[in-house]
Protein backbone atom coordinates (compact mmCIF):
# COMPACT_ATOMS: atom_id res chain seq x y z
CA UNK A 1 0.00 0.00 0.00
CA UNK A 2 1.15 3.44 -0.75
CA UNK A 3 1.81 5.43 2.17
CA UNK A 4 1.44 9.26 2.41
CA UNK A 5 3.42 11.76 3.07
CA UNK A 6 3.80 13.46 6.35
CA UNK A 7 1.73 16.90 5.08
CA UNK A 8 -0.47 14.59 4.00
CA UNK A 9 -1.09 12.99 7.23
CA UNK A 10 -3.37 15.94 8.97
CA UNK A 11 -6.70 16.44 6.63
CA UNK A 12 -7.25 20.04 5.94
CA UNK A 13 -9.97 20.87 7.70
CA UNK A 14 -8.86 19.14 10.87
CA UNK A 15 -4.88 20.77 10.02
CA UNK A 16 -7.16 23.87 9.69
CA UNK A 17 -8.92 23.22 13.12
CA UNK A 18 -5.96 23.47 14.67
CA UNK A 19 -4.28 25.89 13.75
CA UNK A 20 -7.48 28.02 14.95
CA UNK A 21 -7.17 26.67 18.42
CA UNK A 22 -3.46 27.10 18.56
CA UNK A 23 -4.10 30.11 17.72
CA UNK A 24 -6.84 31.32 20.39
CA UNK A 25 -4.63 29.41 22.60
CA UNK A 26 -1.65 31.98 22.02
CA UNK A 27 -3.91 34.73 22.29
CA UNK A 28 -5.59 33.38 25.97
CA UNK A 29 -1.60 32.75 27.30
CA UNK A 30 -0.84 36.37 26.06
CA UNK A 31 -4.14 37.79 27.67
CA UNK A 32 -3.84 35.67 31.11
CA UNK A 33 0.15 37.03 30.48
CA UNK A 34 -0.88 40.59 30.85
CA UNK A 35 -3.30 39.99 33.22
CA UNK A 36 -1.06 38.31 35.89
CA UNK A 37 1.34 41.22 34.57
CA UNK A 38 -1.19 43.92 35.77
CA UNK A 39 -1.90 42.27 38.82
CA UNK A 40 1.53 42.08 40.15
CA UNK A 41 2.77 45.63 39.10
CA UNK A 42 -0.84 46.60 40.92
CA UNK A 43 0.17 45.06 44.08
CA UNK A 44 3.75 45.67 44.32
CA UNK A 45 2.87 49.34 43.68
CA UNK A 46 0.42 49.08 46.54
CA UNK A 47 2.75 47.59 48.66
CA UNK A 48 5.66 50.29 47.87
CA UNK A 49 3.11 52.86 48.67
CA UNK A 50 1.68 51.62 51.67
CA UNK A 51 5.86 51.60 52.94
CA UNK A 52 6.04 55.45 51.48
CA UNK A 53 3.44 56.34 53.81
CA UNK A 54 4.46 54.64 56.78
CA UNK A 55 7.99 55.38 56.74
CA UNK A 56 7.57 58.61 54.91
CA UNK A 57 10.31 58.54 52.55
CA UNK A 58 11.19 62.39 52.03
CA UNK A 59 14.76 61.24 50.36
CA UNK A 60 14.50 60.92 46.81
CA UNK A 61 17.06 58.19 46.83
CA UNK A 62 14.48 56.65 48.86
CA UNK A 63 12.01 56.94 46.66
CA UNK A 64 13.65 55.94 43.89
CA UNK A 65 14.76 52.92 45.55
CA UNK A 66 10.93 51.82 45.99
CA UNK A 67 10.61 52.52 42.45
CA UNK A 68 13.08 50.38 40.98
CA UNK A 69 12.25 47.62 43.45
CA UNK A 70 8.83 47.77 42.32
CA UNK A 71 10.54 47.53 38.19
CA UNK A 72 12.99 44.87 38.97
CA UNK A 73 9.32 43.22 41.07
CA UNK A 74 7.71 43.19 38.34
CA UNK A 75 10.58 42.28 35.53
CA UNK A 76 11.84 38.48 38.14
CA UNK A 77 7.62 37.74 38.18
CA UNK A 78 7.73 38.11 34.29
CA UNK A 79 10.26 35.73 32.70
CA UNK A 80 8.14 32.81 32.89
CA UNK A 81 5.37 34.36 31.92
CA UNK A 82 7.16 35.61 28.73
CA UNK A 83 8.80 32.26 28.11
CA UNK A 84 5.04 30.90 27.97
CA UNK A 85 4.07 33.54 25.53
CA UNK A 86 7.61 32.90 23.17
CA UNK A 87 7.22 29.12 23.26
CA UNK A 88 5.41 27.72 20.16
CA UNK A 89 2.18 26.16 20.50
CA UNK A 90 2.56 22.95 18.34
CA UNK A 91 0.15 20.79 16.33
CA UNK A 92 0.08 18.02 18.97
CA UNK A 93 -0.60 20.07 22.09
CA UNK A 94 -3.30 21.58 19.87
CA UNK A 95 -4.68 18.38 19.56
CA UNK A 96 -4.69 17.10 22.59
CA UNK A 97 -6.15 20.49 24.05
CA UNK A 98 -9.24 19.27 21.69
CA UNK A 99 -9.65 16.03 22.35
CA UNK A 100 -9.27 17.21 25.94
CA UNK A 101 -12.96 19.38 25.19
CA UNK A 102 -14.34 16.60 22.76
CA UNK A 103 -13.22 13.13 24.37
CA UNK A 104 -15.16 11.00 21.47
CA UNK A 105 -12.36 12.07 19.14
CA UNK A 106 -9.99 8.83 21.54
CA UNK A 107 -7.41 10.47 20.44
CA UNK A 108 -7.27 10.28 16.84
CA UNK A 109 -5.94 14.15 16.10
CA UNK A 110 -2.85 13.55 18.70
CA UNK A 111 -2.00 10.74 16.32
CA UNK A 112 -1.91 11.85 13.45
CA UNK A 113 -0.34 15.08 14.77
CA UNK A 114 2.52 12.50 16.39
CA UNK A 115 2.70 10.66 13.25
CA UNK A 116 2.70 13.52 10.82
CA UNK A 117 6.00 14.75 12.53
CA UNK A 118 7.91 10.93 11.94
CA UNK A 119 9.83 11.62 8.47
CA UNK A 120 10.31 8.16 8.00
CA UNK A 121 7.12 6.69 6.29
CA UNK A 122 8.08 3.05 7.38
CA UNK A 123 8.05 4.20 11.22
CA UNK A 124 4.71 5.28 11.10
CA UNK A 125 2.68 1.99 10.59
CA UNK A 126 0.05 0.57 8.58
CA UNK A 127 -1.21 3.03 6.05
CA UNK A 128 -4.49 1.54 5.64
CA UNK A 129 -5.35 2.12 9.57
CA UNK A 130 -3.77 5.77 9.19
CA UNK A 131 -6.06 6.28 6.47
CA UNK A 132 -8.76 4.89 8.40
CA UNK A 133 -8.15 7.12 11.05
CA UNK A 134 -7.64 10.31 9.03
CA UNK A 135 -11.48 9.48 7.74
CA UNK A 136 -13.02 9.56 11.29
CA UNK A 137 -11.04 12.38 12.56
CA UNK A 138 -11.95 14.36 9.31
CA UNK A 139 -15.59 13.60 10.07
CA UNK A 140 -15.13 15.02 13.48
CA UNK A 141 -14.39 18.45 12.95
CA UNK A 142 -17.75 20.08 13.57
CA UNK A 143 -17.69 18.54 16.79
CA UNK A 144 -14.55 20.19 18.58
CA UNK A 145 -14.74 23.58 20.29
CA UNK A 146 -12.18 26.87 18.99
CA UNK A 147 -11.67 27.03 23.05
CA UNK A 148 -10.65 24.29 25.05
CA UNK A 149 -11.15 23.94 28.64
CA UNK A 150 -7.73 24.68 29.35
CA UNK A 151 -7.68 27.69 27.00
CA UNK A 152 -10.99 28.54 29.36
CA UNK A 153 -8.96 28.33 32.27
CA UNK A 154 -6.53 30.67 31.13
CA UNK A 155 -9.02 33.40 30.76
CA UNK A 156 -10.69 32.45 34.21
CA UNK A 157 -6.77 32.83 35.60
CA UNK A 158 -6.65 36.23 34.08
CA UNK A 159 -9.87 37.80 35.00
CA UNK A 160 -8.60 36.73 38.43
CA UNK A 161 -5.51 38.48 38.46
CA UNK A 162 -7.34 41.62 36.95
CA UNK A 163 -10.56 41.41 39.51
CA UNK A 164 -7.99 41.12 42.03
CA UNK A 165 -5.52 43.72 41.06
CA UNK A 166 -8.76 46.30 40.77
CA UNK A 167 -10.05 44.81 44.35
CA UNK A 168 -6.38 46.32 45.77
CA UNK A 169 -6.49 49.48 43.68
CA UNK A 170 -9.69 50.00 45.03
CA UNK A 171 -9.64 49.22 48.50
CA UNK A 172 -6.37 51.60 48.46
CA UNK A 173 -8.14 54.71 47.15
CA UNK A 174 -10.97 54.44 49.21
CA UNK A 175 -8.70 54.67 52.47
CA UNK A 176 -7.41 57.73 51.49
CA UNK A 177 -8.34 58.89 48.05
CA UNK A 178 -6.03 62.13 48.67
CA UNK A 179 -3.07 60.93 50.01
CA UNK A 180 -3.35 57.57 47.15
CA UNK A 181 -3.15 60.04 44.43
CA UNK A 182 -0.07 61.60 45.90
CA UNK A 183 2.23 58.70 46.82
CA UNK A 184 0.98 57.26 42.81
CA UNK A 185 2.94 60.93 42.11
CA UNK A 186 5.97 60.43 44.08
CA UNK A 187 6.04 56.22 43.05
CA UNK A 188 5.53 57.30 39.83
CA UNK A 189 8.02 60.81 39.96
CA UNK A 190 10.03 59.87 42.83
CA UNK A 191 12.26 63.23 41.78
CA UNK A 192 9.19 65.29 42.86
CA UNK A 193 7.93 66.96 46.31
CA UNK A 194 4.83 65.55 45.93
CA UNK A 195 2.96 65.90 49.30
CA UNK A 196 -0.59 66.31 50.81
CA UNK A 197 0.61 69.05 53.16
CA UNK A 198 2.56 71.74 51.15
CA UNK A 199 5.04 73.65 53.88
CA UNK A 200 6.33 76.99 53.08
CA UNK A 201 9.21 79.27 54.82
CA UNK A 202 7.84 83.03 55.63
CA UNK A 203 9.90 84.36 57.43
CA UNK A 204 13.32 84.31 55.50
CA UNK A 205 13.97 83.95 51.96
CA UNK A 206 16.76 81.84 50.32
CA UNK A 207 19.84 83.45 51.44
CA UNK A 208 18.79 85.52 54.07
CA UNK A 209 21.17 87.26 56.34
CA UNK A 210 20.54 87.68 60.13
CA UNK A 211 22.10 89.80 62.74
CA UNK A 212 24.62 88.43 64.89
CA UNK A 213 23.34 88.34 68.46
CA UNK A 214 20.14 89.21 67.97
CA UNK A 215 17.06 86.68 68.10
CA UNK A 216 15.75 85.08 65.16
CA UNK A 217 12.43 84.02 64.39
CA UNK A 218 11.93 80.90 61.97
CA UNK A 219 8.43 80.74 60.95
CA UNK A 220 6.88 77.54 58.38
CA UNK A 221 3.41 77.83 56.81
CA UNK A 222 0.77 75.03 55.86
CA UNK A 223 -1.38 74.35 53.06
CA UNK A 224 -3.18 71.43 51.67
CA UNK A 225 -4.09 68.90 54.87
CA UNK A 226 -3.41 70.64 58.21
CA UNK A 227 -1.30 68.61 60.35
CA UNK A 228 -0.77 69.52 64.42
CA UNK A 229 3.01 68.63 64.72
CA UNK A 230 6.19 69.20 62.50
CA UNK A 231 9.61 69.10 63.12
CA UNK A 232 12.64 71.70 62.85
CA UNK A 233 15.64 70.59 61.14
CA UNK A 234 18.88 73.16 62.43
CA UNK A 235 22.01 72.25 60.85
CA UNK A 236 24.70 74.35 63.06
CA UNK A 237 28.36 74.05 62.39
CA UNK A 238 27.96 70.43 60.63
CA UNK A 239 25.97 69.31 63.52
CA UNK A 240 22.15 68.30 62.81
CA UNK A 241 19.30 68.78 65.42
CA UNK A 242 15.89 68.18 65.30
CA UNK A 243 13.29 70.78 66.76
CA UNK A 244 9.69 69.16 67.53
CA UNK A 245 7.14 71.81 66.80
CA UNK A 246 3.44 72.36 67.91
CA UNK A 247 0.73 74.06 65.48
CA UNK A 248 -0.13 77.57 67.21
CA UNK A 249 -4.13 78.07 67.61
CA UNK A 250 -3.78 81.58 67.41
CA UNK A 251 -1.45 82.81 64.90
CA UNK A 252 -1.77 82.81 60.86
CA UNK A 253 1.87 80.72 60.69
CA UNK A 254 0.75 77.56 62.71
CA UNK A 255 4.29 76.62 63.44
CA UNK A 256 7.15 78.90 64.88
CA UNK A 257 10.79 78.78 66.66
CA UNK A 258 12.76 81.77 68.27
CA UNK A 259 16.50 81.36 67.68
CA UNK A 260 17.65 83.11 70.64
CA UNK A 261 21.33 84.15 70.18
CA UNK A 262 22.64 82.92 66.40
CA UNK A 263 26.46 83.63 66.37
CA UNK A 264 27.42 81.63 63.00
CA UNK A 265 26.13 80.50 59.66
CA UNK A 266 22.83 78.06 59.91
CA UNK A 267 20.71 75.82 57.86
CA UNK A 268 17.15 74.76 58.31
CA UNK A 269 14.09 73.26 57.45
CA UNK A 270 10.82 72.38 58.11
CA UNK A 271 9.08 69.16 58.10
CA UNK A 272 5.26 68.46 58.55
CA UNK A 273 2.75 65.93 57.88
CA UNK A 274 4.42 64.23 54.12
CA UNK A 275 5.89 67.80 53.18
CA UNK A 276 9.16 69.22 53.77
CA UNK A 277 10.87 71.99 52.46
CA UNK A 278 14.13 72.87 51.06
CA UNK A 279 17.16 73.99 52.92
CA UNK A 280 17.38 77.23 54.18
CA UNK A 281 20.92 78.90 54.17
CA UNK A 282 21.39 81.86 56.64
CA UNK A 283 24.24 84.18 57.09
CA UNK A 284 24.59 85.48 60.57
CA UNK A 285 26.35 89.21 60.20
CA UNK A 286 27.31 91.97 62.47
CA UNK A 287 25.00 95.49 61.99
CA UNK A 288 27.24 97.70 60.85
CA UNK A 289 28.09 100.28 63.12
CA UNK A 290 28.87 104.38 62.94
CA UNK A 291 32.26 104.80 64.22
CA UNK A 292 32.23 108.46 64.43
CA UNK A 293 30.12 111.16 63.67
CA UNK A 294 29.62 115.23 64.24
CA UNK A 295 27.43 117.63 63.35
CA UNK A 296 28.41 121.62 61.83
CA UNK A 297 25.56 123.97 61.79
CA UNK A 298 26.39 126.86 59.99
CA UNK A 299 24.42 129.83 60.30
CA UNK A 300 23.39 132.10 57.30
CA UNK A 301 26.19 134.35 55.91
CA UNK A 302 23.98 137.21 56.83
CA UNK A 303 24.11 136.97 60.46
CA UNK A 304 28.26 136.96 60.67
CA UNK A 305 27.83 133.86 63.47
CA UNK A 306 30.47 131.63 63.50
CA UNK A 307 30.14 127.84 62.33
CA UNK A 308 28.87 125.65 65.80
CA UNK A 309 30.22 122.12 65.66
CA UNK A 310 28.79 119.05 68.18
CA UNK A 311 30.66 115.70 68.83
CA UNK A 312 27.93 113.00 67.77
CA UNK A 313 24.59 113.01 66.73
CA UNK A 314 22.58 115.60 69.43
CA UNK A 315 19.58 114.64 70.44
CA UNK A 316 18.11 118.47 69.34
CA UNK A 317 19.10 121.34 67.59
CA UNK A 318 17.34 124.99 67.42
CA UNK A 319 18.84 126.08 64.15
CA UNK A 320 17.59 129.63 61.88
CA UNK A 321 16.16 129.14 58.95
CA UNK A 322 18.47 128.89 56.02
CA UNK A 323 21.21 127.33 58.06
CA UNK A 324 23.40 124.69 56.77
CA UNK A 325 23.76 121.38 58.52
CA UNK A 326 27.13 119.50 57.74
CA UNK A 327 27.02 115.78 58.81
CA UNK A 328 30.02 113.69 59.30
CA UNK A 329 29.86 110.20 59.54
CA UNK A 330 32.35 107.15 59.74
CA UNK A 331 31.71 104.09 59.21
CA UNK A 332 32.54 100.98 61.29
CA UNK A 333 33.57 99.15 57.45
CA UNK A 334 34.61 100.71 54.53
CA UNK A 335 32.48 98.52 52.31
CA UNK A 336 29.65 100.33 54.42
CA UNK A 337 26.94 102.72 52.86
CA UNK A 338 25.96 105.92 54.66
CA UNK A 339 22.93 107.87 54.10
CA UNK A 340 20.79 110.34 55.84
CA UNK A 341 17.37 109.96 56.47
CA UNK A 342 15.08 112.51 56.62
CA UNK A 343 11.68 112.83 58.57
CA UNK A 344 10.13 109.04 58.73
CA UNK A 345 11.66 106.31 57.71
CA UNK A 346 9.66 106.17 54.25
CA UNK A 347 10.66 109.86 54.37
CA UNK A 348 13.45 111.55 51.99
CA UNK A 349 17.14 109.61 51.85
CA UNK A 350 20.06 111.93 51.31
CA UNK A 351 23.34 110.15 49.96
CA UNK A 352 26.37 111.68 49.43
CA UNK A 353 30.14 110.73 47.86
CA UNK A 354 32.01 113.15 49.18
CA UNK A 355 34.50 112.41 52.00
CA UNK A 356 36.93 113.39 54.53
CA UNK A 357 39.25 110.51 55.31
CA UNK A 358 37.12 107.91 56.72
CA UNK A 359 33.98 110.23 57.25
CA UNK A 360 31.21 110.43 54.35
CA UNK A 361 29.91 114.33 54.01
CA UNK A 362 26.20 114.87 53.96
CA UNK A 363 24.77 118.47 53.79
CA UNK A 364 21.51 120.11 54.31
CA UNK A 365 19.92 123.18 54.33
CA UNK A 366 17.18 123.65 56.75
CA UNK A 367 14.08 125.22 55.64
CA UNK A 368 11.27 123.48 58.21
CA UNK A 369 11.54 121.62 61.14
CA UNK A 370 12.73 117.91 60.41
CA UNK A 371 14.27 115.29 62.00
CA UNK A 372 17.65 112.73 60.59
CA UNK A 373 19.32 110.06 61.30
CA UNK A 374 22.29 108.44 59.82
CA UNK A 375 21.77 105.19 58.32
CA UNK A 376 24.23 102.98 57.75
CA UNK A 377 23.65 99.88 55.19
CA UNK A 378 26.31 97.05 55.60
CA UNK A 379 27.44 95.13 52.36
CA UNK A 380 25.14 91.77 53.49
CA UNK A 381 22.45 94.63 53.85
CA UNK A 382 21.97 94.83 57.13
CA UNK A 383 21.28 98.37 58.64
CA UNK A 384 22.22 99.89 62.10
CA UNK A 385 20.87 99.21 65.12
CA UNK A 386 18.85 101.99 66.55
CA UNK A 387 20.69 104.98 64.96
CA UNK A 388 20.72 108.02 67.00
CA UNK A 389 17.62 110.59 65.85
CA UNK A 390 18.44 114.48 65.65
CA UNK A 391 15.29 116.96 65.79
CA UNK A 392 15.89 119.96 64.32
CA UNK A 393 13.65 123.01 64.98
CA UNK A 394 13.79 125.62 62.49
CA UNK A 395 13.71 129.60 64.10
CA UNK A 396 12.25 131.62 61.50
CA UNK A 397 14.12 135.06 60.92
CA UNK A 398 11.28 137.38 62.19
CA UNK A 399 11.33 140.89 61.80
CA UNK A 400 12.92 143.28 64.26
CA UNK A 401 10.84 145.12 66.40
CA UNK A 402 10.50 148.43 67.19
CA UNK A 403 8.76 150.69 70.58
CA UNK A 404 8.67 154.90 70.80
CA UNK A 405 9.15 155.87 74.13
CA UNK A 406 6.88 158.68 73.76
CA UNK A 407 3.28 158.73 73.59
CA UNK A 408 1.70 159.99 70.94
CA UNK A 409 0.89 163.87 70.71
CA UNK A 410 0.40 166.29 68.02
CA UNK A 411 2.56 169.58 69.03
CA UNK A 412 3.18 172.67 67.04
CA UNK A 413 7.47 173.56 66.44
CA UNK A 414 9.58 175.97 64.62
CA UNK A 415 12.00 174.76 62.12
CA UNK A 416 14.71 175.90 64.61
CA UNK A 417 13.37 172.98 67.40
CA UNK A 418 14.89 169.90 68.21
CA UNK A 419 12.59 166.72 69.13
CA UNK A 420 14.34 163.71 71.46
CA UNK A 421 13.17 160.30 69.41
CA UNK A 422 13.60 157.36 72.25
CA UNK A 423 13.09 153.93 71.39
CA UNK A 424 14.35 150.07 72.04
CA UNK A 425 13.97 147.55 69.01
CA UNK A 426 15.40 143.88 69.44
CA UNK A 427 15.73 141.11 66.47
CA UNK A 428 15.98 137.58 66.99
CA UNK A 429 19.45 136.95 65.19
CA UNK A 430 20.85 140.73 65.60
CA UNK A 431 19.97 144.51 64.92
CA UNK A 432 22.32 145.80 61.39
CA UNK A 433 21.19 149.56 61.02
CA UNK A 434 19.04 151.99 62.43
CA UNK A 435 17.53 154.98 61.07
CA UNK A 436 14.97 157.77 61.68
CA UNK A 437 12.75 158.76 58.39
CA UNK A 438 10.69 162.17 58.55
CA UNK A 439 7.63 162.41 56.42
CA UNK A 440 6.76 166.05 55.58
CA UNK A 441 3.51 166.69 54.09
CA UNK A 442 2.25 170.30 52.92
CA UNK A 443 -1.10 171.04 51.60
CA UNK A 444 -0.84 170.72 47.89
CA UNK A 445 2.54 168.93 47.42
CA UNK A 446 3.44 165.61 47.87
CA UNK A 447 4.90 164.18 50.98
CA UNK A 448 8.87 164.12 50.83
CA UNK A 449 10.86 161.65 53.54
CA UNK A 450 14.09 162.71 54.85
CA UNK A 451 16.03 158.98 56.44
CA UNK A 452 18.78 160.56 59.48
CA UNK A 453 20.99 157.31 59.82
CA UNK A 454 21.53 156.47 63.42
CA UNK A 455 24.92 155.67 64.48
CA UNK A 456 24.97 152.31 66.39
CA UNK A 457 28.93 151.64 66.85
CA UNK A 458 29.59 148.90 69.46
CA UNK A 459 25.91 147.60 69.53
CA UNK A 460 26.34 146.67 65.65
CA UNK A 461 24.49 143.18 65.80
CA UNK A 462 23.07 143.46 69.14
CA UNK A 463 19.69 142.05 69.84
CA UNK A 464 18.41 144.21 71.90
CA UNK A 465 18.98 148.02 71.81
CA UNK A 466 17.81 150.87 73.59
CA UNK A 467 18.47 154.71 72.08
CA UNK A 468 17.77 158.59 73.33
CA UNK A 469 18.93 160.62 70.43
CA UNK A 470 18.11 164.74 69.22
CA UNK A 471 16.47 165.29 66.11
CA UNK A 472 17.36 168.61 64.83
CA UNK A 473 14.87 170.06 62.74
CA UNK A 474 17.30 172.69 61.12
CA UNK A 475 18.86 169.98 59.74
CA UNK A 476 15.94 169.38 57.23
CA UNK A 477 14.55 171.18 54.38
CA UNK A 478 11.58 172.10 56.22
CA UNK A 479 8.94 174.85 55.01
CA UNK A 480 6.31 176.62 56.81
CA UNK A 481 3.23 175.41 57.42
CA UNK A 482 4.01 171.96 56.67
CA UNK A 483 3.54 168.98 58.69
CA UNK A 484 6.26 166.15 59.91
CA UNK A 485 5.87 163.00 61.10
CA UNK A 486 8.87 160.54 62.43
CA UNK A 487 9.13 157.01 62.63
CA UNK A 488 12.19 154.73 63.50
CA UNK A 489 13.46 151.99 61.06
CA UNK A 490 15.75 149.02 62.23
CA UNK A 491 17.18 146.10 59.87
CA UNK A 492 18.46 142.66 60.68
CA UNK A 493 21.58 141.13 58.94
CA UNK A 494 19.11 139.72 56.36
CA UNK A 495 17.11 142.87 55.41
CA UNK A 496 20.63 144.91 55.81
CA UNK A 497 22.33 142.24 53.44
CA UNK A 498 19.47 142.56 50.64
CA UNK A 499 19.14 146.50 50.85
CA UNK A 500 22.83 146.25 50.49
CA UNK A 501 22.47 144.64 47.19
CA UNK A 502 19.77 146.82 45.96
CA UNK A 503 21.60 149.93 46.87
CA UNK A 504 24.74 148.02 44.48
CA UNK A 505 22.50 146.82 41.53
CA UNK A 506 20.90 150.90 41.80
CA UNK A 507 23.94 152.73 41.70
CA UNK A 508 24.83 150.31 38.50
CA UNK A 509 21.64 151.19 37.22
CA UNK A 510 20.37 147.55 37.10
CA UNK A 511 17.88 147.60 39.67
CA UNK A 512 14.66 146.33 38.78
CA UNK A 513 11.03 146.81 40.19
CA UNK A 514 11.34 143.65 41.93
CA UNK A 515 14.09 144.66 43.71
CA UNK A 516 13.18 147.84 45.40
CA UNK A 517 11.05 145.11 47.99
CA UNK A 518 7.60 147.48 47.61
CA UNK A 519 4.69 146.45 47.73
CA UNK A 520 2.33 146.95 44.70
CA UNK A 521 -0.01 149.37 46.19
CA UNK A 522 3.26 151.17 46.14
CA UNK A 523 3.91 151.47 49.88
CA UNK A 524 7.25 150.27 51.53
CA UNK A 525 7.02 146.34 52.47
CA UNK A 526 8.39 147.47 55.72
CA UNK A 527 5.75 149.65 57.19
CA UNK A 528 3.92 149.07 60.70
CA UNK A 529 5.17 147.82 63.73
CA UNK A 530 8.10 144.83 62.52
CA UNK A 531 7.56 145.11 59.12
CA UNK A 532 5.59 142.78 57.07
CA UNK A 533 8.11 141.75 54.44
CA UNK A 534 9.79 139.84 57.69
CA UNK A 535 12.81 141.95 56.68
CA UNK A 536 12.53 145.57 58.31
CA UNK A 537 10.91 146.79 61.58
CA UNK A 538 9.12 150.68 61.65
CA UNK A 539 7.17 152.70 63.83
CA UNK A 540 5.41 155.33 62.95
CA UNK A 541 4.86 158.62 65.20
CA UNK A 542 1.48 160.90 64.64
CA UNK A 543 2.44 164.21 62.56
CA UNK A 544 3.99 167.26 64.43
CA UNK A 545 2.99 170.56 63.18
CA UNK A 546 5.65 172.99 62.42
CA UNK A 547 4.75 176.75 63.08
CA UNK A 548 5.95 179.60 61.16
Amino acid sequence: MKTSAASELLPAVVAGRLNRIAGVARRSVLMECAARMLGVFVLLAVAAMIMDAALRLFHPAARWMVSLAVLTGLAVAGIPWWRRIRARHSPTAAARDAEESQPLLQERWSTLASLSAIQNPLLRGSGGLIEKVREEAARSVSSVPLRSRATKRQGNRALLWMVGGALALLLFHAADPGRAGVLWQRLAAPWSDASLTKVQVVSHPPDAVVPRHEACELQAAVSGRPVREAVLFLDQAGKISEVPLSADRLGAVPFRHLLRDPVDDFAFRFRAGDGQTVWHRVRVADRPVIQAASVTVTPPAYTGQEPEKHPGIPARLRVLEGARLTVKVAPGRSSDTVSLQLGAAEGRRLTSEAMDGPYVILTLTVSESTRFFPLIVSAEGLENRMPPVCEVEMMPDRPPVVTLAEDSAVEAITPADTIEVAFTASDDVGIHSAEVVVTMERKGMPPREVTVPIPLGSDKGARNLSRRLPLDLSKLPLEPNSKISYAVRVRDGKAAAAEAVRRERKENGALTNADTGSSKDGKDGGRGKGGEDGEEGKNNEPPVTMGK
